[in-house]
């Protein structure tokens, strides 16, 4: 792997707001075929919205054989004020996590990494195109409108956070709200996988 590669993927990913950003063995990425079940059986409100969320995205199985193609990824974490996690704002953060995942994608190709991949949270139905009564690629013969800036949504894929976060020391919410003025903070995070 190109070291001046990585410390430059590190370098943009940290510029553009990341709060950590960790190199990892994309075999050490677990995979939970349920999870994108849970999709559904929560009410998430991407789910069946978009061609990158459960049911329509690729199923676990096929996003695990997809994975065994590759040695590396980038995990990226962005920690998020508890109060914007539980709000509409929370969408803005989702968009430049999109956009920032599109950048790497562009940079590690340059390098000659050409099928780069990112993955990030939330439904790119939400984030892009939440005034259209339909995603237009679930339509026949239709056609994604913003295929440079939507990601697939990694837990929708099965990608398991609570495990991936522990392995790489990484608290799901820390802070608290109290008479201090700390604020809480929640986490987003996104997976590049280099190749």
């Amino acid at each position: 792997m190109n070291s001046e590669l990585i410390d430059n993927l590190k370098k943009e990913a940290l510029d553009a707001g990341a709060s950590d950003v960790r190199l990892i063995s994309a075999e050490t990425i677990v995979i939970d075929e349920d999870l994108g079940n849970i999709c559904g059986l929560s009410r998430c409100p991407g789910y069946g919205s978009a061609l990158s969320c459960p049911p329509h995205a690729m199923k676990s199985g096929q996003f695990k054989e997809l994975l065994s193609g590759y040695e590396t990824a980038l995990v990226l974490k962005f920690d998020i004020p508890m109060r914007i996690l539980n709000s509409d704002e929370r969408h803005d953060f989702s968009r430049h996590i999109h956009k920032l995942l599109t950048s790497l994608e562009k940079t590690a190709a340059l390098a000659g990494y050409k099928n780069s991949r990112g993955f990030a949270g939330g439904s790119c139905k939400e984030l892009y195109c939440a005034d259209d009564d339909i995603c237009e690629a679930l339509k026949e013969k239709g056609k994604c409108r913003h295929p440079e800036l939507s990601r697939p949504s990694a837990s929708g894929l099965g990608v398991n956070f609570n495990v991936l976060n522990r392995s790489l020391g990484w608290e799901g919410v820390s802070g608290e709200s109290d008479e201090s003025g700390i604020e809480p903070f929640g986490m987003m995070e996104a997976i590049l996988l280099i190749g």
